[in-house]
C-alpha cells in the first residue's frame, strides 16, 4: 500500500505533539481531535463533495494504523467508519466526531412508517462524545437496510467505558426524526459494516502489537538483573522473538485485507475471507503478545505511570470490537463449507 509519507508524518506529529494519556476522570482531548480535524485527518477518505478531505481508502487505512500506535484515544476510527457509511450513502457529512450504530439481530434499530428510528445498541464507541450518530438500520418493509444520520442530543446515552477506559456507551433511540435517510441500499448490510469495523480493529491492533514489541525491547535492554541486561537471558530473548514473531504475522495478513479492501471497498464475496482472517489472526497475536509483554515487564508493566498497560488494555479490549475471534471464524467456516471441496481449492489456490 503506497502512501504519501507527507500525510504519516503529519498524523503522527501531530499525536507525538497533543496526545496524552487519558484515564477515565479527565475529559476528551479536544486540542487534540481540533487539531486533527482541522487536518482534514478525521474524513480523510470521505469525498470533498460531501464534506471529506477527498482522500485515497489507502490514506485513511493508514490513519486508523497510526491511532493504534499512540494512547490517547480520540475518536478518528470511529468517526473515518462513520464517514466511510455516509458517504456510501451519498449523505453529507457533518462536522465533529461521529460514532456508528449497526441493526443488527440482538440489537435491532427500525425505521417507523413515519420515517423515525427506535431501537437499542449497547457498546458504541464515542457515542456520548460525538455530535451525531451514523445508523445502519432496517426500513419498515424488513427487505434491505437504510443509511440514516441523527443528531446525538436526541438519542438517549448511558455512557461506559471498556477495561482501557476507552468509552462504550449504550444509546437508546425512541421514535428519533432523522437528519437524513436514504432508500435502501443493496451493497450495504451489517456484515460489510462490521467487517470494515473488523478491519480497522486489526490495523490498529497491528500497530500496537508493534508499539508493545519496542517497549519489550527497550525495557529488556535497560532492566538490569545479577549484573547484565535481562535481553541476555534466553527466556527474554525468546519471549522477545515470539512477540515479534506475532508482530510479523499480523503485519502480512492485515497488508493483505487492507490491499484486498483497496481493491474491492464494497465488501463482499471477493474479500470477506482476507478481511475477517485478518481479524482472527491478529486478535490471537494479541492475546500472546499482550502475555509475554507483562511477563517481560512484570510489575512494572501494571504500574499507572508505566504505558504499556494502556496498549495490552486497549488489545484485549480491541479483540472483541465488531466481532471476536470466535464470530469471525465461525463466518470463515460457514463460507468455505458453502464453497465445496472444488471452491475451496480455488480459492486456496487464487487467494
Amino acid at each position: 500500500m503506497n502512501t504519501d509519507p507527507q500525510l504519516i508524518d503529519a498524523t503522527r506529529r501531530i499525536y507525538t505533539e497533543l496526545g496524552s494519556p487519558w484515564p477515565p476522570t479527565e475529559k476528551r482531548n479536544n486540542k487534540l481531535w481540533k487539531t486533527l480535524e482541522d487536518s482534514g485527518l478525521t474524513l480523510a477518505w470521505c469525498p470533498e463533495a460531501l464534506g471529506g478531505a477527498g482522500g485515497a481508502v489507502g490514506d485513511g487505512l493508514t490513519i486508523i494504523g497510526i491511532t493504534g500506535e499512540f494512547w490517547d484515544p480520540a475518536p478518528v476510527t470511529e468517526t473515518l467508519l462513520a464517514g466511510w457509511l455516509l458517504s456510501k450513502a451519498a449523505i453529507t457529512i457533518p462536522k465533529g466526531p461521529l460514532s456508528l450504530l449497526v441493526s443488527q439481530p440482538a440489537s435491532k434499530i427500525k425505521v417507523d412508517e413515519n420515517g423515525k428510528i427506535s431501537g437499542r445498541a449497547e457498546k458504541v464507541p464515542f457515542a456520548a462524545s460525538s455530535k451525531h450518530l451514523a445508523a445502519l438500520v432496517e426500513p419498515p418493509s424488513g427487505t434491505g437496510h437504510q443509511v440514516a444520520i441523527l443528531k446525538t442530543a436526541d438519542a438517549s446515552i448511558l455512557p461506559g467505558h471498556n477495561v482501557a477506559a476507552e468509552p462504550r456507551d449504550s444509546v437508546s433511540l425512541s421514535e428519533v426524526e432523522p437528519l437524513a435517510l436514504v432508500d435502501p441500499l443493496p451493497a450495504l448490510n451489517p456484515s460489510s459494516v462490521l467487517l470494515l469495523g473488523a478491519l480497522a480493529r486489526s490495523i490498529q491492533m497491528t500497530h500496537a502489537i508493534s508499539a508493545v514489541l519496542n517497549m519489550c525491547i527497550e525495557y529488556a535492554q535497560q532492566r538490569p538483573a545479577f549484573g547484565r541486561p535481562i535481553s541476555k537471558f534466553q527466556s527474554i530473548q525468546h519471549y522477545l522473538a515470539v512477540i515479534a514473531g506475532e508482530y510479523a504475522s499480523a503485519l502480512a495478513i492485515t497488508a493483505a485485507a487492507e490491499e484486498s479492501f483497496i481493491q474491492d471497498s464494497q465488501i463482499g464475496k471477493t474479500n470477506i475471507i482476507s478481511l475477517a482472517s485478518a481479524k482472527v489472526r491478529v486478535g490471537e497475536a494479541a492475546n500472546r503478545v499482550c502475555a509475554l509483554s507483562h511477563q517481560i515487564h512484570g510489575a512494572m508493566g501494571f504500574t499507572e505511570e508505566y504505558t504499556l498497560h494502556l496498549f495490552t488494555h486497549r488489545l484485549w479490549s480491541w479483540r472483541n470490537d465488531f466481532g471476536n475471534e470466535a464470530t469471525w471464524a465461525t463466518e470463515i467456516g460457514k463460507l468455505v463449507a458453502k464453497l465445496g471441496p472444488e471452491g475451496l481449492w480455488h480459492k486456496l489456490t487464487t487467494y
